[in-house]
């Protein structure tokens, strides 16, 4: 992980987004891709690690895999992250397969609100657990119209991560449902 900066403007874009809604919001850079939006395990891994020991308490992965020979190691790396009280905002699938982390327990799954959708955030249940949905576009930008602008599944994941953060400091707007489900996800029972 070299340097802070960002060739791809992927991590930029999505902490703009993230600022955007939630300003009061803390935020770090986490590097784990340099010159194409492809990484592996172990960066992701080292990243999860590097945001525990640095009390990241909202751990925003604006990706996925559907590689299942990846799920015991995520499995482990989830594990910690619940108990140190923390939680992961992650896709929950990759062109309608399981991805991972997003699909695991313990794991806040995210996919695009679906097009022409009356409810911009939704909540459902799949694989067993509760997941959300979410815009799919980065912030508007007057002039652009958003079909020409920035737009994927990583920007549905920052827009709950910013609910997320913003629900987990008691902060409450009008996606205060927020509050009822997150105890789920961070119980240490």
């Amino acid at each position: 992980m070299a340097g802070y900066e960002d060739r791809l403007g992927h991590g930029t874009a999505v902490a703009a987004l993230i600022h955007h809604l939630n300003p009061e919001a803390e935020l770090f850079a986490v590097k784990i891709f340099e010159a194409k939006l492809a990484t592996s395990l172990p960066a992701v891994v080292r990243a999860i690690d590097w945001c525990l020991v640095h009390e990241m308490n909202v751990i925003n992965l604006s990706l996925g895999t559907v590689n299942t020979d990846h799920r015991a190691m995520f499995e482990l790396a989830v594990e910690r992250v619940r108990r140190a009280g923390a939680l992961i905002v992650s896709a929950l699938e990759i062109d309608g397969a399981p991805a991972l982390p997003g699909s695991l327990t313990g794991v806040i799954g995210v996919s695009e609100t679906a097009i022409g959708s009356l409810l911009e955030y939704q909540m459902f249940e799949r694989y067993g657990k509760p997941v959300y949905t979410a815009p799919s576009f980065a912030r508007d930008i007057p002039g652009v119209p958003r079909d020409r602008n920035l737009k994927g599944v990583s920007f549905a994941v920052a827009r709950i991560s910013a609910l997320v953060a913003r629900a987990r400091t008691g902060n409450r707007d009008e996606h205060s449902w927020f509050q009822e489900v997150l105890p789920s996800f961070t119980s240490n029972t």
